[in-house]
């Protein structure tokens, strides 16, 4: 399932973006949401509606280039939500190449679509090139 970005919560900084792009993870130019997180505050990105009845899959990445620097992780929280009801991860993002994969069991939510939240917090701007994908089943 490919998701439209619909809006991006948050104070930003010029340099800051949250857009789809090609990035370089495991030496593989892949088309992820790109998204570049200040130290010292959350950057919350709101989703519309996915269809997911058994479970919501987040990829998330740094980019090869700045996978190599010796940085602070990214903090993520990963959430549904559907009618009052939630669900909700959250992880450290290594700073290394390749993927990191989560799995957000949603069964327990009513049926149809899931409203999406990702957060993310960092503790230094350094070359935190980070981008993620979501599917839902």
């Amino acid at each position: 399932t490919d998701l439209a970005l619909e809006k991006v919560h948050g104070d930003r900084e010029a340099w800051q973006k949250v857009a789809r792009e090609h990035i370089v993870v495991g030496r593989e130019k892949t088309d992820c949401i790109f998204a570049h997180p200040i130290p010292g505050k959350t950057l919350a990105i709101r989703h519309g509606a996915v269809i997911a009845d058994q479970r919501l899959i987040l990829y998330t990445a740094i980019a090869d280039a700045a996978a190599r620097r010796k940085v602070p992780p990214v903090q993520v929280g990963f959430r549904a939500r559907a009618g009052e009801k939630s669900v909700e991860s959250r992880f450290a993002q290594p700073s290394k190449s390749g993927f990191h994969v989560v799995e957000l069991r949603v069964d327990e939510l009513a049926k149809g679509p899931k409203e999406i939240e990702i957060d993310l917090e960092t503790q230094s701007a350094g070359a935190q090139h980070f981008c993620f994908m979501l599917e839902g089943e």
